[in-house]
């Protein structure tokens, strides 16, 4: 059989179809050539590429790749050669045009394949000789052609530019894009100075801020730069990540992925990420207030919306009052941050063209999704307790807890004491009540046992829970009930996965709202006169407004522990303010915040 010669060569070099002729016929009666890029004797249409060129390379008996400039930007060409050394071919020849080709491919050609340098005129006969050895041809006419054949080679590959990454029309392209859209630099680092940002923010009437985890740049902006913008009256729009959606998590996880992956380390993570997202909105409370003392006469106005995003983003965009657009682009993938990668800077562009035309798109798209999900909030420089006393939302507590107050002392008859002791995921080896939960069920037996005389029944609610894509093997609810029953606590006295199922179903209980429902829902059921809530301190006011809306006052006992699931500032800027103000009850098939919980912690999902 004749032997088979794969020719590796890219197809950008046009005239390397000529060299395919020459050895054609150079070496017809003993070989058979195959090259991917030859419609003749390449890959059949309808043939899985990579599948076909792995076939032909580990069938072939001699590889000779042809290595110019353009070889070394083509993948394709890169993989048959790494394929060829990996299968260990012993005969395989490269033909390159100088020294400095030679030295990029020197961590993927074998010091024994044959090696043909094209320099110069004894270089090429050399190398034509030893290539006549390889293939094991002779004769004055076998020379003249692989002579010939090596000449071409070199007239084609002495013309190539010297390799930098890219042909001069691709560069040129770039540069004509760049100045086209407006783009005057990339750089590591702070784009512009401090004092740049300053000045073009004075001239704002309208700004875009999209940041996922930066509350740095909103601390180094609120300085000075937002309180200018406001003073020119400008329209500032900020876009945060909604900070109970999975990119928290995501990031958080992403982040610690470089090294074995530590639960502990993420959660950690994911409770910077999200006061990052709390001291932002601080930030823009701060720049509102200062402006508006420093310009009494008015100022522009702060927006901030709450969107989804799978990117890490920081992006900076003014629109001038001459209608010139200013700022900067990162955009990555998590765990890299975009102060690790280059911005792009624009500057001076009209904004009916160009990229920040596309950028200004991309971040309305971004705030009509938040609008549409009613997650955009005006910054008025107001205090939460502020917001609260002149809200309408405040008559409405009002008359929940008169209701509940009223619906308490018609229980005053009732002798049966309830004591809901709030579950706290994740359990230990995914069996045992972690140190948090442990110390709320100590409380719980406490008080029962401080009780006395009176009944004393135990609800431990929670459903079987994953963390961190780690499912425990039993519910929450099981693991607190075997706890009580170490501890000599009578099952008869115990609710537990039961009432989980009986008033959540396939639902579930897997966040503090779905706690108070079933809790309540007891107490109703079965002649309960007092319930008391065992649970984390910084969670006990809103586990207060579950209950009131709920129909129920209850008498909540804040344990706590070393290290806690819940903290204050997230609590009462995030979760308690949502639960006053958006989602009171959590328990409509709609919730957001419902919805997200099982997401992140049911198993089915």
């Amino acid at each position: 059989m004749k032997q088979k010669i794969f020719i590796s060569h890219t197809k950008t070099d046009y005239e390397l179809t000529q060299m395919e002729s020459l050895l054609c016929g150079m070496l017809d009666k003993d070989y058979t050539m195959f090259c991917s890029s030859n419609p003749q004797k390449g890959i059949k249409s309808g043939k899985k590429l990579h599948e076909e060129m792995n076939r032909q390379l580990s069938e072939c008996d001699v590889f000779m790749a042809v290595v110019t400039e353009n070889y070394l930007r083509s993948p394709h060409c890169l993989y048959e050669m790494s394929v060829a050394r990996f299968l260990k071919k012993q005969n395989l020849v490269i033909i390159y045009a100088n020294d400095n080709i030679m030295k990029r491919i020197n961590n993927i050609a074998d010091p024994e394949w044959i090696s043909i340098n094209l320099n110069n005129e004894e270089a090429i006969r050399e190398g034509g000789q030893r290539m006549m050895d390889s293939l094991g041809l002779a004769g004055e006419l076998q020379q003249n052609n692989i002579i010939n054949f090596l000449g071409l080679v070199a007239k084609i590959t002495s013309s190539s530019r010297t390799f930098v990454g890219m042909s001069d029309d691709m560069y040129n392209n770039i540069l004509d894009y760049c100045q086209k859209e407006g783009i005057t630099k990339f750089r590591n680092g702070q784009t512009y100075t401090k004092d740049e940002m300053i000045s073009k923010f004075a001239l704002a009437k309208k700004v875009y801020i999209v940041s996922t985890t930066g509350a740095g740049l909103l601390k180094t902006l609120k300085e000075e730069a937002l309180i200018k913008a406001l003073g020119n009256k400008a329209e500032i729009n900020v876009i945060l990540p909604d900070r109970d959606s999975q990119f928290c998590q995501d990031v958080a996880e992403a982040e610690c992925s470089r090294e074995w992956f530590n639960p502990i380390i993420a959660k950690q993570n994911r409770y910077r990420i999200e006061s990052e997202f709390v001291a932002t909105i601080q930030y823009l409370n701060e720049a509102y207030c200062q402006a508006s003392m420093k310009y009494p006469d008015g100022i522009g106005t702060i927006t901030c919306y709450n969107s989804r995003t799978l990117l890490r983003q920081t992006i900076v965009l003014l629109i001038l009052d001459n209608n010139r657009s200013w700022g900067w682009i990162n955009m990555t993938m998590v765990p890299l941050r975009t102060t690790d990668t280059p911005s792009v800077a624009i500057s001076d562009t009209n904004i009916q063209k160009g990229l920040d035309k596309m950028v200004v798109n991309h971040c309305e798209c971004l705030m009509k999704i938040a609008t549409d999900r009613n997650a955009k909030r005006s910054i008025d420089g107001m205090t939460m307790a502020e917001k609260l006393e002149k809200s309408c939302h405040e008559e409405y507590w009002t008359n929940k807890r008169l209701q509940a107050q009223e619906f308490m002392k018609q229980r005053q008859d009732y002798s049966k004491i309830l004591i809901e002791v709030a579950a706290q995921h994740p359990l230990v080896q995914g069996r045992y009540p972690n140190e948090e939960f442990q110390k709320r069920l100590d409380m719980a037996i406490h008080l029962s046992q401080e009780i006395g005389s009176q009944e004393v029944w135990f609800y431990v609610p929670g459903s079987r829970h994953k963390y961190n894509d780690v499912t425990d093997e039993i519910s929450l609810s099981e693991a607190g009930k075997s706890y009580l029953l170490e501890h000599e606590i009578d099952e008869n006295h115990i609710y537990a996965d039961e009432a989980n199922i009986k008033y959540k179903g396939e639902q579930g209980v897997y966040n503090s709202a779905d706690e108070c429902y079933v809790a309540s829902c007891i107490m109703k059921d079965d002649s309960f006169g007092r319930l008391i809530c065992v649970c984390s301190p910084y969670q006990a006011m809103r586990k207060s407004f579950y209950y009131m809306e709920f129909g129920i006052i209850p008498e909540c006992y804040g344990v706590p522990a070393k290290a806690m699931f819940h903290d204050p500032v997230s609590e009462y800027f995030g979760s308690l303010h949502h639960t006053v103000i958006e989602d009171h009850s959590w328990q409509d098939e709609k919730s957001e915040a419902a919805i997200n919980s099982r997401k992140d912690r049911m198993t089915k999902l």
